[in-house]
């Protein structure tokens, strides 16, 4: 390789200084490690809390701080190989190991001058045109259907302002349960959300403002690696895209261990569990051979807090179990592997109740820790909620995931 426009070789370069790639450089740090941290930005910042609260009395900014010991480069990086980062102004980072944790960007609003949320310059214009207009408030309309769209509709209905959103289906969150879309849909529209289903398209006139939260795109660099279906990295059940470079976070894919094929992998909890498991690899820790969790998606739409946990929903069978009132904010909704009695539970939806869902995450644990695969061919799996337990009056979700593995009361 040409030595022409390099810097000084590195052990570790770090590619993207969101919460995942952050999450590796605080681990090094901590470790008494150095590395090279790359991202363009002039301060990034934690995107969930943008719009937990948009409208609120100010917005929520968590800046992520580069730690002690760790270089930071503002620059874009616009290739990556085997050994080497190629920066957008000619420099080339060599490094031993590389990170590539560069998350992903907001698709464009379809309707001309809406606004996007998926950085805090975006987060602060939606904001300014919403709540710096002052009295009336003006109408807005939000284009979406998952979280992020709920979000901040919900934000504007609780601060009064009229507000609609204007889904692809009938139903919010299409990547969950039909139960769970239509009792989020009844609890947000009575907080003052208006839905309009079947309508992706609006006449632009009928808002005043508009936001869209209409999916992102992974960010890769160019790289020569293949990428899956969605557009990201594939990556083995270490991380690893190929020997010396891992990808984590919303720009990788794992495609093989105990993750491939679980789907719900792309969310903050997934990144800073994948940053502190690699963090450890590359400090010389001793972790295990393989990274493993359970995928799971929290969202705070005003009172209203929604969790899920396991497989995706597609995977499961459609039948759930419910526990409490989902309707009303506070329950629970079952997924398992198949619709008979020993079925294994594979997924967890919840609303409005944190301890349970931690305990959902407990429970699905030692299951998905298996792999769909083990489900599918019948193996032992000791400690799995069958649908027959789940289903008995006296089932308690917190209570059941206190007891030791393969054991049950």
């Amino acid at each position: 390789m040409s030595t022409v426009g390099c810097v000084k070789k590195s052990d570790i370069v770090i590619v993207g200084a969101g919460a995942a790639g952050t999450q590796v450089a605080q681990v090094l740090s901590r470790a008494g490690k150095t590395a090279v941290l790359v991202d363009p930005r002039d301060e990034p910042v934690e995107l969930p809390p943008l719009t937990d609260g948009l409208f609120g009395e100010a917005l929520t900014v968590t800046p992520l701080p580069v730690p002690e010991g760790i270089q930071r480069i503002t620059a874009e990086a616009v290739r990556v190989e085997q050994g080497a980062v190629h920066l957008a102004d000619g420099r080339v980072l060599e490094a031993e190991s590389i990170v590539i944790a560069t998350g992903l960007s907001p698709r464009p609003s379809p309707i001309p001058g809406g606004f996007t949320v998926g950085s805090l310059p975006g987060a602060q214009a939606l904001r300014d045109a919403v709540v710096g207009r002052g009295d009336p408030l003006p109408r807005l309309g939000v284009l979406g259907s998952g979280f992020l769209a709920l979000e901040i509709a919900r934000s504007a209905a609780d601060l009064g302002a009229e507000v609609a959103l204007h889904l692809r289906g009938d139903l919010p969150l299409p990547g969950t349960s039909p139960e769970l879309g239509q009792a989020v849909l009844e609890l947000n529209e009575a907080a003052g959300v208006r839905f309009v289903p079947r309508d992706p398209n609006p006449d632009a006139a009928s808002a005043d403002v508009w936001a869209a939260a209409v999916g992102s795109r992974p960010v890769v660099p160019d790289c020569p690696w293949p990428l899956t279906f969605s557009g990201r990295l594939a990556v083995g059940a270490d991380l690893q895209v190929v020997p010396g470079v891992w990808a984590i976070g919303d720009c990788a894919e794992p495609v093989e261990g105990p993750n491939a094929g679980l789907g719900d992998g792309g969310a903050e909890p997934t990144a800073l569990s994948q940053g502190l498991w690699l963090g450890r690899v590359l400090a010389g820790e001793d972790v295990d051979a393989e990274w493993r969790e359970v995928p799971s998606r929290w969202s705070f739409q005003g009172t209203t807090r929604v969790f899920t946990a396991g497989a995706a929903y597609r995977v499961c069978d459609p039948t759930p179990v419910v526990l409490g009132d989902p309707a009303a904010g506070r329950g629970q909704l079952l997924f398992f592997s198949g619709p008979h009695d020993d079925s294994v539970l594979l997924r967890v939806e919840t609303i409005g109740l944190p301890p349970a869902h931690n305990a959902a995450k407990r429970l699905l644990g030692s299951v998905l820790a298996e792999g769909l695969d083990a489900i599918a061919d019948g193996r032992d799996l000791p400690g799995a909620v069958t649908r027959a337990e789940a289903a008995a009056p006296d089932f308690d979700m917190r209570a059941r995931s206190r007891q030791p593995a393969g054991r049950i009361a």
